[in-house]
């Protein structure tokens, strides 16, 4: 009995030991790090996805340039992929759907002037599909890119939220 009660002895101080160490580590912030730890690696797996919609993209998009006669396909892609619009401040509202509208707009046509230099003799169809496999690689090169930003600042700055 005496070996029993001894043994309890032991149980208890070991659980409130164990039941100090998680409530300190939780009160000096261990969880966050736990949680920005566990949200990271969900994000990278989703990243990891993104980037071979990103490149399967890519690589469909410079097969089609190639084979409709574009003279250097990964140029084009290049100089399409990096393409960005910043948009107008919201401070002032006055007039900011038609500004937006406008750059818009120019962004549009300066993918299709981009289409037309790089595959001239091919006909109206056959530039819009490429138009629109250059928009669609450009977007998911930009979301990536994005995605891939704000996981990279919520490492550094341990900041689960953003």
């Amino acid at each position: 009995m005496l070996i029993l009660a001894g043994l309890v002895d032991w149980i208890n101080a070991i659980s409130q030991l164990l039941f100090t160490v998680v409530f300190l580590l939780l009160f000096l912030g261990f969880n966050q790090r736990l949680q920005v730890f566990l949200q990271s690696r969900n994000i990278s797996a989703k990243l990891k996805v993104l980037e071979t919609y990103a490149l399967e993209s890519k690589q469909k998009t410079i097969e089609f340039l190639k084979n409709n006669g574009s003279q250097n396909p990964e140029s084009v892609f290049n100089t399409a992929s990096e393409y960005f619009v910043i948009s107008p401040v919201d401070i002032e509202p006055t007039d900011i759907i038609r500004r937006l509208e406008t750059l818009l707009r120019t962004q549009e046509t300066r993918f299709e002037k981009l289409v037309e230099e790089t595959l001239p003799n091919t006909d109206k169809f056959t530039r819009s599909l490429a138009l629109t496999a250059l928009e669609i690689s450009a977007a998911l090169n930009q979301v990536y890119k994005i995605v891939r930003h704000y996981l990279l600042l919520g490492r550094k700055t341990n900041n689960w939220i953003l």
